[in-house]
């Protein structure tokens, strides 16, 4: 079992990303990639908030199993820097990664449909799903990061947020 960051067109492009199983994490931006840095989110240079694109994050099941997988839930870490919000939307549709939500006029905004990510565990996928079959498993928690004027961190195209963890129960 890994988490996945999913890309593209289709849910087809998977990349495993969780420091286990070897992967580099994700770096947030405006592009549909797992960690490009070529389009960094600006910070507004007035009150205002601006989105990254999305991530779809899944748990990827990459040897088949007679287990059920269910109550999969997503946290960040760590308190993150002030102007900075991570949110997620559990779904279970794939969306492309193809433009931000529309950056807000208010620090602080969430996008539209989201809820404001925590450092306590919160549900994003309750239904519990076979894990015999590989492939993604369950829904999508899809990530986006927030960057408002009150951010006070400086430009830069590698603020770490620390990391996220996804969690789930097993039977």
């Amino acid at each position: 079992m890994r988490v996945g960051c999913y890309t593209g067109a289709s849910e087809s492009a998977v990349t495993n990303v969780d420091s286990e199983g070897g992967g580099t994490g994700v770096k947030f931006n405006k592009e549909d990639t797992v960690a490009g840095t070529t389009a960094p989110i600006p910070i507004p240079p007035t009150t205002g908030t601006a989105f990254s694109w999305h991530k779809n994050l899944a748990l990827n099941v990459t040897v088949g199993d007679s287990t059920t997988i269910s109550n999969r839930r997503i946290r960040h870490e760590s308190a993150l820097p002030t102007g900075m919000e991570l949110s997620f939307l559990g779904t279970d549709t794939f969306a492309q990664s193809a433009a931000a939500d529309s950056d807000s006029g208010s620090d602080g905004a969430t996008p539209s449909g989201y809820t404001d990510m925590t450092t306590s565990n919160q549900v994003f996928d309750a239904d519990g799903v076979s894990a015999a079959s590989t492939g993604r498993n369950g829904d999508f928690a899809r990530v986006a990061l927030a960057v408002s004027s009150n951010y006070g961190g400086g430009a830069s195209s590698a603020a770490a947020v620390g990391d996220l963890k996804v969690v789930y129960d097993e039977a």
